[in-house]
């Protein structure tokens, strides 16, 4: 072989080489892209009617509004509770925490900063503090220039009176003794026999489930391991809600139904998400912008 041919021959490998390396870059760009797109969040409301699984299967799909309805109202307020019951959703989630007086709020940081006009820790706060706040972000905010916290009682109460099952997530800081015996009063004056106890926090369950033996318990786990699934089944609690984002956790999907325990999905808003989890056998979905056709 020539010279000319041989150096002819080693530019060929050198291109053909590098379109390789063009090539694989794009097909990971494009899968880098497309998982953005697959998991990115609607930026407004949008009907369950739009899945391409859910109308093909007879299960029907059990809606939970994040937060209240917060896709159209500020998160964790009563105008959410009201938007929620309005769109016909199944449950309305919303966070409690205790102040520094010991009372249930109805916030989801520990810091007022996001959501209010003022700064500081839920924690050192007294009620009065708290409920001095203005509510000045969320979805829509403008039309409600005077939103202040809820406690759990008006929570409940709002629920109530929009008809809307409640799901109350409890967080704790370390330190803090929680007067349950405070949340299990409030649910049983409002007399839901459909609320929803749930929280990441194991021993919060334990003691809700003991206090209030026919609320349905759910635990949340961010990551799901199979130590949480038998801890779960043994303690008796009613189900697993796992992070939809993170995509490991649907590999114990089939373990959770296998404890007998119900399985649910947060935080959805993509409805291409939605289809996926329905057609793995997740049929509770807890959503910020999937709204009941």
């Amino acid at each position: 072989m020539s010279e000319k041919a041989a150096a002819s021959k080693r530019k060929k490998r050198v291109l053909i080489a590098f379109a390789g390396i063009i090539l694989a870059a794009v097909i990971v760009l494009a899968a880098v892209l497309g998982v953005r797109l697959y998991y990115r969040a609607s930026d407004k409301p949008v009907s369950v009617g739009l899945s391409q699984s859910v109308n093909d299967f007879i299960m029907p799909v059990k809606l939970i509004a994040h937060r209240g309805f917060s896709g159209l109202a500020p998160e964790n307020t009563i105008p959410a509770v009201k938007a929620a019951a309005d769109a016909d959703f199944d449950g309305c989630e919303f966070d409690i925490r205790l102040t520094k007086d010991g009372r249930w709020v109805v916030f989801h940081d520990n810091d007022v900063s996001r959501m209010t006009n003022g700064e500081g820790l839920v924690s050192d706060m007294t009620l009065a503090q708290v409920q001095s706040l203005v509510i000045d972000a969320g979805s829509n905010v403008q039309q409600y220039p005077d939103e202040r916290i809820p406690t759990l009682e008006e929570m409940l109460k709002a629920c109530a009176d929009y008809g809307v099952a409640p799901v109350v997530e409890i967080h704790l800081e370390e330190g803090q003794t929680p007067d349950y015996d405070a949340v299990a009063s409030a649910l049983r004056a409002v007399q839901f026999g459909d609320c929803m106890v749930i929280s990441a926090d194991l021993d919060a369950l334990a003691q809700m489930q003991k206090l209030l033996p026919d609320a349905d318990t759910r635990f949340l786990s961010s990551r799901v391991t199979g130590d949480q699934i038998e801890r779960c089944a043994e303690q008796g609690f009613h189900g697993i809600s796992f992070d939809a984002s993170v995509s490991a956790n649907l590999l114990h999907i089939e373990k959770i139904s296998e404890s007998g325990m119900i399985i649910g999905a947060w935080t959805v808003d993509n409805i291409h998400l939605l289809d996926k989890l329905y057609e793995k056998g997740v049929f509770e979905i807890t959503t910020n912008m999937i709204y009941p056709s």
